[in-house]
């Protein structure tokens, strides 16, 4: 399971993706470390617990960036009112009323499902990386206790790309695991070689590269367009040949 032509292939995708987003971190550096300290590790690496606020003299950015946090959350998420509906897109099933009630229970859910989770947390979160960095990433992953669990990533381990429409359909991040968290997460598929750092070091941190990519990009055969969710790992940031499957998912559009 060590380098394949996939991992060569996204691994140099990432790269490209990188150099591309280096103009940008020194603006968005300046920007956190004058409204949101506690994320301006993007150019500076700091060490956990470290003091942040050493450019703070006028707090008028903070205040003015919890202040419109607060406005669109309650404005577009507010979880004491209903924030979201559903329809269909064919204008025909809209006059069906065993549709419509199917709609209405579906919304039900869902909506049973936001409050149950960590969602209104996060999105607060989200609100204020978007003010403050003009952009923004949220991951949604599955739970087993709370169905779904949503997590505001930093801009820092976000790398994105656009599709010929001006969306974006890849995503790539990069973050580090500890080995112990590792094994709790991926079980089997981890490899031997974290397996036995989590019992003899298990806080060990180990570098993750998380791609989100559409499937037809590497393989023009599958017309079906699916989103694929790849993880690798490696214990040397610096040596691509120990890049490893962790996890491989798809999903249909």
């Amino acid at each position: 399971m060590a380098k394949t032509e996939l991992t060569s292939k996204l691994i140099s995708r990432f790269d490209r993706l990188s150099g591309r987003r280096e103009n940008w971190e020194t603006h968005w550096q300046e920007v956190a470390d004058y409204m949101l300290p506690r994320k301006a590790d993007i150019t500076k690496k700091r060490s956990r617990g470290d003091k942040r606020m050493e450019r703070i003299f006028d707090s008028s950015p903070l205040q003015a960036l919890e202040l419109l946090s607060s406005s669109l959350h309650g404005m577009l998420t507010n979880p004491s009112t209903p924030w979201f509906t559903l329809r269909f897109k064919q204008m025909n099933q809209l006059d069906d009323d065993e549709a419509k009630l199917w709609l209405e229970e579906a919304t039900e859910v869902m909506y049973k499902a936001f409050n149950r989770s960590n969602f209104q947390q996060e999105i607060f979160e989200l609100y204020h990386d978007l003010i403050t960095f003009g952009t923004a990433a949220m991951f949604i992953e599955e739970d087993d206790e709370d169905l779904i669990k949503f997590s505001t990533r930093h801009i820092d381990e976000v790398y994105i790309a656009e599709n010929s429409k001006g969306k974006i359909d890849t995503i790539f991040r990069k973050f580090n695991m500890t080995a112990r968290a590792l094994v709790q997460k991926f079980g089997d598929n981890v490899s031997q070689d974290v397996a036995t750092m989590a019992k003899k070091n298990p806080f060990e941190e180990i570098s993750i590269i998380h791609a989100v990519y559409p499937r037809n990009d590497f393989n023009l055969r599958k017309k079906i367009k699916r989103i694929c969710l790849l993880n690798l790992c490696t214990l040397n940031t610096k040596a691509e040949m120990n890049y490893q499957y962790l996890d491989l998912k798809s999903f249909l559009l």
